[in-house]
């Protein structure tokens, strides 16, 4: 018998299923105003920052999925189009705003020789390569893309 390993328990994100960017964005306001001036500080940091990143994206994954698998599924497709449109391209400017942050942490340099290492570098490339006018585009893909995967079945 396959054993399945217990749920994360929630520290920093609530239970509720971020839905709206009026639940999602105090959270990130939060993170944006937690300290990050000596290592603990910005270990903390890192885990919360990774814990709201995985509640997010565990909601975005299940409402694709959902539209993807159940194509009538109006209420889905509605999701999915408000995450889309409203939230994903917030989400990507805070990324930017935490990652900026994450960087200019005196701290940082302490982290560059640990497990974290891959981390730090995936997120400079990312400052480095944000643009605020890829947004729309990066929206129109993924709308085009889930379309593409209600058709095929994908």
């Amino acid at each position: 018998m396959t054993v399945l390993p217990e749920p994360n328990v929630h520290r920093f994100t609530p239970d509720e299923v971020p839905r709206r960017w009026e639940i999602i964005e105090p959270l990130a306001e939060a993170l944006d105003a937690m300290p990050v001036g000596d290592e603990d500080e910005l270990r903390a940091f890192l885990v919360a920052w990774n814990e709201f990143h995985c509640w997010v994206t565990d909601h975005v994954i299940r409402v694709q999925t959902r539209t993807r698998t159940h194509t009538t599924d109006e209420a889905a497709r509605e999701q999915f189009n408000y995450l889309n449109a409203e939230v994903l391209p917030r989400l990507t400017t805070w990324g930017d705003r935490l990652g900026r942050k994450m960087l200019a942490s005196p701290a940082i340099d302490r982290l560059e020789e640990t497990a974290y290492a891959p981390f730090v570098r995936q997120v400079r490339r990312d400052v480095e390569l944000y643009r605020e006018e890829n947004l729309e585009l990066e929206r129109q893909i993924n709308e085009l893309t889930n379309r593409y995967n209600e058709i095929s079945g994908g």
